[in-house]
């Protein structure tokens, strides 16, 4: 999997029971996406979370996405460049006046 715009750690997987919410998720679309009944993950995971292999490790911009797997990431996004009278255009060495 591929994460655009961000470096991220790979913090661990846990297995799921991916079919069971297919077809619960599914059976939710169908009944209209009712308010406070939509399938919650938590139901369906499996055993304790594992962490990630070696060779997963470290900051990334991608990892392998196993199947049946929930993948837990911790992505770091730097905040955007403040904008600024250091970039504003100026004339004759004088911000411009709106008026």
């Amino acid at each position: 999997m591929h994460v655009h715009l961000v470096q991220f750690h790979l913090h661990n997987r846990q297995k799921f029971r991916a079919e069971d919410y297919k077809r619960d998720y599914g059976r939710w679309l169908a009944a209209g996406r009712p308010h406070g009944r939509r399938p919650e993950l938590d139901r369906y995971l499996v055993g304790p979370p594992i962490p990630p292999e070696p060779d997963q490790q470290g900051w990334r911009d991608s990892f392998i996405a196993l199947p049946q797997m929930v993948n837990r990431i911790i992505a770091y996004v730097p905040a955007p460049p403040v904008l600024g009278a250091a970039i504003m255009p100026t004339f004759a060495g004088k911000p411009p006046t709106y008026g």
